[in-house]
């Protein structure tokens, strides 16, 4: 009798080892199956990224910054906002505010010899020195005709990974279309790559391949040219652009 309990005994231990076993099995297959997919998503992701740069490698306009041959606006400034430089050396448009006397923006224009009203447009750029929170730098694009303060949208990111997306015209100011909205992909103190496709009355922006915003109405008539921007609150800062493409469809 004893033995027979004995042997109940050591079966009943074997039958609970071999479920927590068949378990443990189970777990370490969903482990393994859940880590595959993730992994196989985040080589998709990496994939789309790669034909995306690959397809944007390919724009009829494709400015790496190692020649002029766009006529950026080189110079040295001071005047009652700011002590500035801009200047094209090494592969990069680098921009150096030595001294803010009061916060301010400053762009630059791109020179195309035919502007689309529907087109796709990047342009890395990355914030090298700056107060966290003080410095933004990115894309101005549906400008006026008659230039910027006959209106245009706003495109920047800051140095403490927050977007703001604005549109300004002299007659009605500055108008908030997203205040500073933080983001999980933009890059603090590394490159970042600003994207806008328009579509002549609508527009999709993007970061880093993410899209953060698609206008959903034409409340602002939209132009055709383009810019680079930057704005300073305190000194000194450095911001860096390159890799500007552009595309009309």
């Amino acid at each position: 009798m004893l033995v027979f309990y004995g042997v109940c005994i050591l079966g009943l231990i074997g039958a609970t080892i071999w479920g927590l076993d068949r378990r443990s099995k189970k777990i370490s297959a969903d482990a393994t199956s859940t880590a595959f997919a993730i992994g196989t998503q985040q080589a998709n992701v990496t994939a789309t990224a790669v034909a995306h740069a690959t397809e944007q490698a390919e724009y009829e306009v494709v400015d790496r910054f190692e020649s002029k041959d766009y006529h950026w606006r080189q110079n040295s400034s001071n005047d009652e906002y700011a002590i500035e430089q801009k200047k094209i050396a090494d592969g990069v448009y680098t921009w150096n505010v030595d001294k803010v006397k009061k916060p301010f923006i400053s762009w630059a224009y791109v020179y195309l010899e035919d502007y689309s009203s529907s087109y796709d447009a990047y342009v890395d750029t990355r914030i090298v020195k700056g107060t966290r929170g003080m410095v933004g730098s990115g894309l101005v694009f549906g400008i006026s005709s008659s230039g910027f303060d006959g209106g245009a949208f706003v495109f920047v990111v800051s140095n403490d990974a927050t977007y703001t997306i604005e549109h300004y015209s002299e007659e009605d100011g500055w108008h908030d279309i997203v205040n500073m909205r933080y983001h999980p992909y933009i890059h603090v103190g590394d490159w970042n790559r600003l994207e806008v496709s328009s579509g002549g009355e609508d527009f999709v922006l993007s970061i880093n391949g993410e899209v953060v915003y698609k206008s959903i109405d034409n409340q602002y008539p939209m132009g055709k040219d383009l810019a680079l921007i930057m704005n300073v609150s305190e000194d000194p800062a450095r911001i860096q652009f390159d890799n500007f493409g552009y595309q009309p469809r």
